[in-house]
């Protein structure tokens, strides 16, 4: 069963993510069985604050445990990105700004040289 986040979580994640005009913020479309127990426990720790103090709070434990942090964003980015609303925005986005093949200017046979070659793609 999922359900939405509770306030303390609802407000870390929109500190994290918090979206604008087009974007979602994190704590609307995050479910908090997506989400691992360290971002709960941060939650938790910064229960309470007012905006500004939760924003300082989180910046400062960014900056004394980057590591742990940045798995804990990495997870909240994850989780976000994996829902059907930033898929949306994804879809929309990259529609609105995909190259127009129907003009003069597009060779197809140039874009099927580069696939048959794979020039471009990363070798490691």
């Amino acid at each position: 069963m999922t359900h939405a986040p509770e306030p303390d979580l609802k407000a870390l994640l929109d500190t994290l993510l918090p979206g604008d005009g087009s974007w979602p913020a994190a704590g609307d479309v995050i479910t908090p069985e997506a989400l691992p127990e360290a971002v709960h426990d941060l939650a938790r720790q910064i229960a309470g604050l007012s905006r500004d103090a939760r924003i300082d709070a989180v910046a400062a434990f960014e900056a004394t445990h980057p590591a742990a942090f940045g798995t804990l964003y990495h997870a909240v980015a994850d989780a976000y990105y994996a829902t059907p609303e930033a898929a949306r925005v994804l879809h929309a986005r990259a529609a609105a700004t995909a190259p127009d093949t129907s003009g003069p200017q597009f060779d197809k046979s140039l874009l099927e040289g580069v696939l048959a070659g794979q020039r471009g793609k990363r070798r490691l």
